[in-house]
């Protein structure tokens, strides 16, 4: 009973065809999500926070700070430093910068 299992499995994975494994690559057709029936309305909520965005310069920010932006984002002129913070005592200890580009 258990040779005929084994050779059922071993002739499906052979001869079965590629839509029919779930593992398999082949294309599948492309199928459209249908919409839901029934929207929901989302609520804002207004949170408070600064009126604007202060940038650093990133000249600064390395004078003050060095070694923390690595040199593809020190020599990039689109990323913009937005945030800096002191990460708290930990295993991977360091300074996080929020970078805008």
């Amino acid at each position: 009973m258990i040779a005929l299992i084994v050779i059922v499995g071993i002739a499906y994975l052979r001869w079965a065809p590629d839509s029919v494994k779930p593992w398999t690559n082949a294309p599948q057709p492309v199928v459209q999500p249908k919409e839901p029936k029934k929207l929901a309305k989302v609520e804002r909520v207004f949170i408070e926070g600064p009126e604007r965005v202060t940038v650093i310069e990133t000249i600064k920010y390395l004078e003050k700070v060095p070694g923390v932006l690595t040199p593809q984002t020190a020599n990039d002129n689109n990323a913009h430093i937005i945030a800096s913070a002191i990460i708290p005592p930990s295993p991977a200890e360091g300074t996080a910068t929020g970078i805008l580009r």
